[in-house]
C-alpha cells in the first residue's frame, strides 16, 4: 500500500504541476488578423524633411504585427535619422517604439517610449537587439486595457496608457523605414 501512495503521490505532483503551470505553448496567444487590415508602408523620406503614416479605424482592434526595416540613413546637419512606430492614446500622447542610430555604428538602437503631449520623451526600456540597415525586423503590439506591451524579437517591455487608443501611426525623419503592418486581435 505504501509502494501504491508513493507511485501514485509521485503522479499526482507531475499532474498538478503540468495543470498549474502550463508550458509556454499553452500559455501563448496568437496574433489574428482582421479583414482589411494590412498595410504595406514606405516612408522614403528626403534628408532634413519629416513624414507621416496613420491608421485610424482601429474599432474593436487590440494588436499590430510589424515587419520593420530601414534600407537608408539620409545626412542632414540639423535633423538627424530617426524613426517612429507608435501609437496614440486619447490624445494624451505617443506610445511606442524608436528607431535610431547608434554612434559610429550602421545600426539602429531600438528603444520603448512615451511622449506626453508638449514634453519631451521618456524611455521606458532599451532592447539589447539592435537593427542593421537593411535587415528585418519583427515588432508586435498589443494593448489591453491600459496597458501596451511592445515585443521586438524575444524582448518585451510594458507600459501604462492613459486612455483607449486611437490610431497607430509611423513616422521618419531623414530617411526610409519600411513596414509591413497587420493589425487584429490577440487570442
Amino acid at each position: 500500500m505504501i509502494k501504491y501512495a508513493n507511485a501514485f503521490g509521485a503522479v499526482g505532483i507531475a499532474v498538478a504541476a503540468t495543470t498549474i503551470f502550463p508550458s509556454g505553448a499553452l500559455m501563448a496567444q496568437s496574433f489574428v488578423a482582421a479583414p482589411g487590415q494590412k498595410q504595406e508602408i514606405d516612408l522614403d523620406t528626403a534628408d532634413g524633411a519629416a513624414s507621416s503614416w496613420q491608421h485610424k479605424d482601429l474599432r474593436s482592434l487590440s494588436a499590430m504585427k510589424a515587419t520593420i526595416k530601414v534600407p537608408r540613413l539620409g545626412k542632414d546637419p540639423t535633423y538627424t535619422p530617426y524613426f517612429t512606430v507608435w501609437l496614440d492614446a486619447g490624445g494624451g500622447g505617443s506610445y511606442g517604439l524608436h528607431l535610431q542610430p547608434v554612434a559610429g555604428a550602421p545600426r539602429l538602437q531600438l528603444q520603448a517610449y512615451y511622449r506626453n503631449p508638449q514634453k519631451s520623451d521618456i524611455v521606458v526600456s532599451t532592447f539589447k537587439r539592435t537593427l542593421a540597415l537593411d535587415e528585418q525586423l519583427n515588432v508586435e503590439f498589443t494593448w489591453k486595457g491600459s496597458k501596451l506591451f511592445i515585443r521586438v524579437a524575444d524582448e518585451k517591455s510594458e507600459m501604462p496608457l492613459p486612455a483607449p487608443v486611437n490610431f497607430v501611426g509611423i513616422a521618419g525623419q531623414t530617411g526610409e523605414i519600411k513596414a509591413d503592418i497587420a493589425l487584429g486581435n490577440m487570442r
